[in-house]
C-alpha cells in the first residue's frame, strides 16, 4: 500500500510540476515550450515512474525478512518476551540432534512465547507514519487533479496536447497576428511563404501585422527582429495604422532577419525570415541596328551582299539613332526574369514566364493607349512570338522596333496584328519593369530614351570665283564651293538658269562624287 501511494503521490507530483513550467512559461514570453523540453521531459518522467515501480512495488513484494531479524524485532519493541522468541527459532532452525530435554525446553519456550504473544499489539510494531503520508499526498495530488480536470477542462486538454500530443500551438490564445509585407512599387501587401519572404538587396522593408479575424485586438505589438549574420537586431513597438493594423518600416536592409512580434498574449513561436536577395536589373542593353539604306552606316557581308546588323550598347540613359531605324532591343537581366514589361506613353508589351507551360493573352500581348494613358487596342502575342522575344533561361529579351517620328501614326495599330517591327516613337520616355521568380518588382522602373536623327538635306555652299558681278555675253564663270552631307554625297549635278530661260540647263562635273563623302569639294 505505501509503495503504491508513493507512486501515485510522484505520479501527480510530476503532473503538476509540467503544469506549472509551462504555465509560468507562457505568462513570461507568450510561447508554448519547446518540443524537445517536453519530449525530454516526458522520458524523463516515464523513466522515473518505471524506476520508482519497481523500487516500491516489486523489490519489496520480492523481498523476504529472516525470521530471526523479525524475532529481534518484535523482542526490542516488546522487552517482556525475554529473548525467548530469537531463543526459540535459534533452536528451531538448528538442524543438529537434539536430546529430550533440549525438545522438551524449545517446546516449552514456544508455547510461552505463543501464549504471551497474543496479549501482545503487534501492530504496533510497524510505524505507520510513512503509510500515512504517503496516502496523505497520494490522495490529495489525485483529488487536486480530477477537481483540474473538471473545473477547467481546457487546461487539462491544453496539457495533453502540449506533453501527450507534442503539439506546436497547444495554447488557446485570445489575440492572433499575422505578419506580411508592403511591397513596393504600388503598396502591394505580399504574404509570407512557409514563413519566409524574399527580399532586394538594400531596399526599405516595411512590415504590416494584422489582427486575426475573431480575435481580441492589441493595444499595441512590439517588434523583435535579429540580424542572421549576428550583426545585432533590435527591438520596437509598431505604429497603429488603423483598427487591428500595425506598421514598422526597417531601411536600407542589407542582411536577413528573423523578426517575432508580440501583442497581448500572442508571440509568433518560429520567427518569420525575411531573405536577402538581389532586386532584378537590366546588366545591358544592346541595339543591333539597321539603319536606312541611304545612310550607309551598316556594313554589308561580301559573301552575301546583305547589310549586317551594326552592335550599339545603350550607356545611361539614352542614345540617338536615324529615323526609320529597324533595330533589335538585345535585354541582359542580372537573374530569370518571369515577367517583362515595356511601357511608353503609346503602347504596352508584357511578357510572362509560363508557368506549368500555360500562358494567356492577358500575360502575353501588345497594347497601344491613348493620350491619357488608357489601352485601346490590345493583341495576343503567339507562343512562337513570346519566344522569339523572351529567352527560355528567362535571361535574355529581343523586341523587334523601328524608330518612327512623333506625329507619325503605326500602321499596324489600325491592322490589328503583331507587325514584325514594332513601331516606337522617337524622343518617348521608355519605362522597363522586371519582376523575378520570388516576386521581386524593380522599385523605380528602368528609364531610357531613344531620340530619332531626322535626315536633313545635304548642305551646298558655292560661290564665284575670280570675277565680278559683271560679265560679258561668252564669258566663262568659274564657281568654287562644297556639298557636305552626314551621311555622304552619293550622287550629285549642277543646273543653271541663263536670264529668262525657264529650264535649267546641266553642267557636268570634271570629277564625280564616288564612295559616299561626306564632303564633296566643286
Amino acid at each position: 500500500l505505501e509503495g503504491t501511494a508513493r507512486l501515485l503521490a510522484v505520479i501527480g507530483l510530476i503532473f503538476w510540476v509540467s503544469f506549472l513550467v509551462d504555465w509560468a512559461y507562457f505568462q513570461l514570453s507568450h510561447l508554448e515550450l519547446p518540443v524537445w523540453f517536453r519530449a525530454s521531459f516526458v522520458l524523463i518522467a516515464v523513466a522515473v515512474i518505471l524506476s520508482l515501480a519497481l523500487s516500491f512495488l516489486l523489490f519489496r513484494l520480492m523481498k523476504k525478512m529472516r525470521r530471526k531479524a523479525l524475532a529481534l524485532v518484535l523482542e526490542r519493541r516488546f522487552p517482556e518476551l525475554n529473548d525467548r522468541l530469537a531463543t526459540a527459532i535459534e533452536l528451531h532452525e538448528t538442524h543438529e540432534p537434539q536430546n529430550a530435554l533440549t525438545r522438551a525446553m524449545l517446546e516449552r519456550t514456544i508455547h510461552e512465547v505463543t501464549e504471551g504473544s497474543r496479549e501482545l499489539p503487534l501492530e504496533d510494531v510497524f510505524d505507520k507514519r510513512p503509510l500515512r503520508r504517503a496516502f496523505f499526498f497520494a490522495f490529495a495530488l489525485t483529488i487536486s487533479i480530477l477537481t483540474l480536470a473538471i473545473i477547467n477542462q481546457p487546461a487539462m486538454a491544453r496539457w495533453a496536447k502540449g506533453y501527450l500530443e507534442l503539439r506546436s500551438d497547444y495554447w488557446n490564445r485570445e489575440t492572433g497576428l499575422i505578419v506580411k509585407i508592403i511591397a513596393q512599387p504600388g503598396d502591394r501587401v505580399k504574404e509570407f511563404q512557409n514563413q519566409i519572404y524574399k527580399h532586394g538587396l538594400g531596399n526599405d522593408l516595411t512590415l504590416l501585422v494584422e489582427t486575426v479575424d475573431g480575435k481580441k485586438i492589441p493595444e499595441r505589438v512590439q517588434l523583435t527582429y535579429r540580424m542572421q549574420n549576428g550583426r545585432g537586431g533590435g527591438r520596437t513597438v509598431m505604429s497603429r495604422m488603423g483598427e487591428g493594423r500595425f506598421k514598422h518600416t526597417i531601411t536600407d536592409l542589407l542582411d536577413g532577419i528573423q523578426i517575432w512580434v508580440s501583442g497581448n498574449d500572442f508571440t509568433n513561436p518560429e520567427p518569420y525570415v525575411v531573405e536577402i536577395v538581389e532586386t532584378p536589373v537590366l546588366d545591358q542593353i544592346q541595339l543591333e541596328c539597321l539603319y536606312p539604306e541611304y545612310t550607309g552606316l551598316n556594313q554589308t557581308d561580301g559573301a552575301t551582299g546583305k547589310r549586317l546588323p551594326d552592335l550599339q550598347a545603350i550607356q545611361g540613359t539614352q542614345i540617338s539613332l536615324p529615323l526609320n531605324t529597324e533595330f533589335e532591343m538585345v535585354s541582359t537581366a542580372n537573374k530569370p526574369i518571369t515577367r517583362f514589361s515595356f511601357e511608353t506613353d503609346r503602347l504596352k508589351l508584357q511578357l510572362e514566364q509560363a508557368v506549368d507551360g500555360v500562358t494567356t493573352a492577358a500575360e502575353n500581348f501588345l497594347a497601344w493607349k491613348n493620350p491619357q494613358g488608357e489601352i485601346v487596342q490590345q493583341i495576343a502575342l503567339t507562343p512562337q512570338q513570346t519566344d522569339q522575344m523572351r529567352g527560355a533561361d528567362g535571361l535574355t529579351f529581343r523586341i523587334p522596333f523601328k524608330l518612327v517620328a512623333e506625329n507619325q501614326k503605326p500602321e499596324t495599330e489600325s491592322a490589328g496584328t503583331v507587325p514584325q517591327n514594332i513601331s516606337l516613337a522617337a524622343d518617348m520616355p521608355i519605362r522597363i519593369y522586371l519582376e523575378d521568380a520570388d516576386g521581386l518588382l524593380v522599385t523605380e522602373p528602368i528609364r531610357l530614351s531613344i531620340n530619332g536623327i531626322v535626315d536633313q538635306p545635304p548642305k551646298v555652299d558655292t560661290q564665284l570665283t575670280g570675277i565680278g558681278k559683271s560679265i560679258t555675253r561668252k564669258a566663262t564663270i568659274p564657281i568654287e564651293g562644297m556639298i557636305t552631307d552626314d551621311y555622304g554625297v552619293q550622287a550629285a549635278r549642277f543646273d543653271f538658269l541663263v536670264d529668262q530661260d525657264k529650264n535649267f540647263r546641266p553642267r557636268p562635273f570634271r570629277n564625280k562624287p564616288s564612295s559616299r563623302p561626306k564632303e564633296f569639294t566643286l
